[in-house]
């Protein structure tokens, strides 16, 4: 099989990567990939991926959570086809969201509703205008795909096919103008929502005529793809909700429906019991709710959402989770709490197996490639995605780069373990991380565990350091992360010190490019708070493998510490320093998942070590 690369020159390790994506694929295997940041996962997977099926007439799925990966795979395409003259076709899917140009519905909370009404009802001018069933639409819908066959080519971004629809005397829905393309394409570039949400991917498979058995499906970032799917699978009922339900029945004057809202929001209040502030609870807890009173439910959210342009239905909200409540079974946690944001007493429904969906799913493609910077052990994603063993390859891909580029440091002589938070500890992990500070060059992330934590640290390190510090607060809205960023770009000279949560948006949602970061320090490893849904997912992995311990608790608090080391070293010229600070990195359990291309320096004294490696 030949293999079609944009780029001249293939790295070492990228050529086994290739090699291995191209057996895995002709032989119709998975592939589960740990491959280090900067090897060229994306060329890697997508280049032979979309060789293979151009020659034997398949489609290939890239899903990525990044819209920078969206935009790296578009230029990659197109790169690609005009270098080697290649007959494709490839469509870059986003949230229907950000491709909806309808100003009625666009920012609703609720605009898939909207949309699938519209379009059922046949009350949105652009679906109209792509797909419209009149003779006037189809004719209208003819030029407008005619037009857009033209301007097309092999792959435009999703943010010029919405220019382009727009520019149009009669704007046809980008979305589904995308559809459209997509019919005939080789590579579909989306979102996570779209195949791995099983709300989602069933309609959106349909909608592009697309076979999964004869489906090539890349996974980018895929240590996300378990928790994104028990997310989508998962539901919440809170008293407040269902008050604001009631309401919008009486808006209608739906007394029936209006009672028994309020009838369940009462039996819901009185259900945790006083004293406590978070139970399990049982299916036969609640009452089951089926036909009539379900479309009840989804009828008048409709309706309520296309009355006074209203922005969202609680009716809608409350329908999900009652048809979602009986259908669970012994892979989802229920439990009941209480609520500090005003909204009362709140019922969960927690998915903890996302193989309940992508077993059956994932295991019908043609090929599955699972890629990551972070994907330590690749045993624990084929078990709890799934995965059919038997097809199932497991690799590791070192970096590229070279290794004196980076110094890996495991601090010792310190730990975050609950039983040693003290001041006397923590006074120990402000002096040491203070004295890798002081010796750096250049701006340094440091990353805790909990904003808890990173409040009881601020200051203790900010009294031994000469830097200035920016802190992550909780709940910053991505222009306040920008604005965070750009303030450390300008200061990459002088250096400044950022203080941040392992596992949120500065730890992995966000690129730090060029000089910005010089150093990393993950302090503590960020493991979850031992709550009910914690436990449950212990209780149910050691139940399903034997291995709820590793896969319930430990190996994704590494993954989260691991990925928050991974900001500072992106490129073969990149210099820097990353440290894991906390004695339990020596342990086994938890150093088989840092990434074995490092070469580890063990020190209780950092400072030192740090000073003469920007020396050299």
């Amino acid at each position: 099989m030949k293999v079609y690369f944009r780029h001249d020159k293939v790295r070492e390790e990228q050529k086994k990567l290739i090699s291995d994506v191209v057996k895995c694929i002709e032989d119709r295997r998975h592939l589960v990939a740990h491959a280090a940041t900067g090897l060229g996962k994306t060329d890697s997977s997508i280049s032979p991926a979309l060789s293979y099926a151009i020659e034997n007439d398949k489609m290939v799925f890239f899903i990525t959570p990044k819209i920078s990966q969206h935009r790296i795979a578009t230029e990659l395409v197109k790169e690609l086809t005009e270098k080697h003259n290649l007959n494709a076709r490839a469509v870059d899917f986003i949230g229907k969201r950000n491709l909806c140009i309808n100003e009625a519905i666009m920012d609703s909370p609720e605009i898939y509703e909207l949309c699938e009404h519209a379009v059922k009802k046949g009350t949105c001018p652009h679906y109209n205008y792509v797909a419209g069933k009149s003779l006037k639409d189809q004719a209208i819908s003819k030029i407008n795909k005619d037009q857009l066959l033209q301007w097309y080519g092999t792959i435009k971004p999703h943010n010029e096919v919405v220019e382009f629809s727009k520019r149009q005397r009669r704007p046809p829905c980008p979305y589904y103008a995308q559809t459209e393309l997509a019919r005939q394409a080789n590579l579909i570039i989306c979102d996570f929502n779209h195949l791995l949400n099983p709300f989602i991917s069933k309609h959106f498979i349909k909608k592009i005529s697309a076979v999964m058995e004869d489906s090539i499906v890349i996974i980018d970032e895929a240590h996300n793809a378990p928790q994104r799917i028990r997310d989508s699978l998962s539901s919440s009922l809170t008293v407040g909700l269902l008050k604001r339900a009631a309401r919008e029945a009486r808006y209608f004057n739906a007394t029936e429906l209006e009672k028994e809202l309020k009838g369940l929001e009462k039996y819901i209040s009185t259900l945790l019991g006083k004293n406590k502030e978070e139970r399990k609870i049982y299916r036969n807890e609640l009452p089951i709710y089926e036909g009539e009173f379900l479309e009840q439910l989804h009828e008048l959210g409709l309706l309520y959402l296309e009355s006074n342009d209203r922005a969202k239905s609680a009716l809608l909200q409350v329908m999900r989770f009652l048809s979602l409540w009986p259908e669970a079974d012994v892979s989802y946690l229920r439990t009941i709490e209480k609520t500090d944001d005003g909204e009362g007493v709140k019922v969960n429904l927690k998915c903890l197996d996302p193989s309940v969906f992508t077993k059956d799913f994932l295991n019908r493609a043609h090929s599955v490639i699972l890629m990551s910077g972070t994907l330590k052990p690749q045993g624990m994603y084929t078990d709890i995605l799934g995965l059919d063993r038997s097809r199932t390859v497991e690799k590791e891909y070192v970096s590229p780069f070279p290794r004196e580029n980076k110094l890996s440091l495991l601090v010792t002589g310190v730990t975050t373990k609950y039983a040693h938070r003290n001041d006397e500890n923590f006074d120990a992990i402000a002096r040491k991380a203070a004295d890798i500070i002081n010796n750096m060059q250049g701006n340094t992330a440091v990353f805790l565990p909990s904003f808890e934590m990173l409040d009881q640290l601020k200051s203790k390190i900010g009294i031994r350091i000469n830097r200035e510090i920016l802190a992550q607060t909780s709940g910053m809205s991505p222009t306040e992360v920008g604005d965070l960023i750009s303030e450390l770009k300008n200061s990459s000279k002088e250096g400044k010190v950022l203080l941040a949560v392992t596992g949120g948006s500065l730890a992995e949602g966000v690129d730090f490019p060029g000089d910005i970061l010089k150093g990393a320090i993950v302090i503590g490893i960020p493991l979850q708070e031992p709550d009910l849904e914690t436990q449950a997912l212990i209780d149910y992995y050691d139940k399903k493998f034997g291995k709820g311990w590793e896969y319930g608790y430990v190996f994704p608090a590494m993954s989260k510490a691991v990925q928050a080391a991974g900001r500072v070293i992106r490129t073969e010229h990149d210099t820097g320093v990353v440290a894991f600070m906390d004695d339990r990195y020596l342990w086994k359990q938890y150093s088989q998942c840092l990434p074995r291309d490092n070469d580890y320096v063990i020190s209780e004294h950092p400072g030192n070590v740090v000073k003469q490696f920007w020396a050299y």
